[in-house]
């Protein structure tokens, strides 16, 4: 076994050193390279074998779970966040912030407004003094109002 700077991994064979389990994931490589790269960017992590093994199952469930495209994110947003290298609890949590950020993006583009054509980008058409629509050809009163997309829109909001 080689010391790869404070953290102790076997070379030869890393994932199955490593994972204690007999199924090895896909991933399990993704997630030792993943683990080694985040060690290089703490210079005083000291895991120890144990440490670091046990870690690595923790890792590994979490990239089963979750992916290790979210895995990945939240680890590389902790090494800006951390002083020391970042615990399975703290990966969770950024894990977690990571969904809710997602989730509150998803939801925000599936209630945006989207304009019928008829009227402009923000759901509003001239009109002229007797609320008909306004078409231009006259220096008449003309004055905004909400085009009924907008309405719709806004009533299936409540």
């Amino acid at each position: 076994m080689e010391p790869i700077g404070k953290l102790a991994l076997p070379l030869q064979s890393r994932n199955e050193a490593v994972l204690p389990f007999k199924k090895r994931p896909r991933s399990s490589e993704q997630v030792s390279e993943l683990m080694l790269g985040t060690v290089g960017c703490f210079p005083h992590a000291d895991l120890s074998e144990i440490t670091a093994s046990e870690w690595m199952t923790i890792w590994v469930s979490l990239a089963e779970k979750y992916g290790f495209a979210r895995l990945k994110a939240a680890v590389n947003r902790l090494k800006f966040k951390l002083d020391f290298f970042p615990k399975p609890a703290e990966i969770q949590r950024e894990i977690d912030v990571l969904i809710f950020e997602e989730r509150d993006a998803a939801k925000a583009n599936a209630t945006k407004f989207v304009s019928c054509g008829k009227c402009s980008a923000d759901g509003f058409i001239c009109v002229n003094g007797n609320g008909d629509l306004w078409d231009g050809s006259s220096n008449e009163e003309r004055f905004a109002r909400e085009c009924k997309c907008k309405a719709d829109w806004r009533a299936e909001r409540q």
